[in-house]
């Protein structure tokens, strides 16, 4: 079953500062390291939650699914930034989260995307800060049957 395992949606997660060439603060960065998950586990994206799960024939995508659980996955990074920082415009970059995602930046909303098949940004410059930065995702698969497919959940 493993080789029918097809996780579809992936995440390049980057942070993305808009700065001029030279000084201490790059360009991109990935930020794909380091999240956790559901407040239990240390997880690298991409991460698809619903295919760690045991299949359920009960389970409401059915078949499209691929008998998979649905359902919300939270998922949690702390973002250190230095004063280079400071100033500078720096958004977050998504590749896809499946699915009726909400990113959250130091418990205030930076935006989101209903759809799981493709990428967003958020501007997340007014919500940081220098030092320590609470990134959230909440990804929300609930909403069953959505998909003639397996679709994966998470981000």
């Amino acid at each position: 079953m493993l080789y029918k395992r097809i996780i579809i949606i992936t995440l390049l997660l980057s942070f993305v500062a808009n700065v001029s060439v030279g000084g201490n603060v790059k360009r991109k960065q990935l930020i794909d390291n380091g999240w956790v998950f559901n407040d239990k586990q240390t997880v690298c994206l991409p991460h698809d939650w619903s295919a760690r799960m045991a299949i359920d024939r009960d389970a409401p995508a059915g078949n499209d699914g691929g008998y998979y659980p649905a359902g919300v996955g939270i998922y949690n990074k702390v973002l250190n930034l230095t004063k280079d920082y400071e100033g500078k415009k720096l958004w977050l970059y998504f590749e896809g989260v499946y699915q009726d995602s909400e990113v959250r930046v130091n418990g205030k909303v930076a935006g989101g995307h209903p759809y799981g098949y493709s990428s967003f940004w958020c501007d997340i410059t007014e919500l940081v800060k220098t030092g320590k930065n609470d990134i959230t995702v909440k990804a929300d698969n609930s909403k069953q049957k959505n998909c003639r497919w397996y679709s994966g959940s998470g981000i």
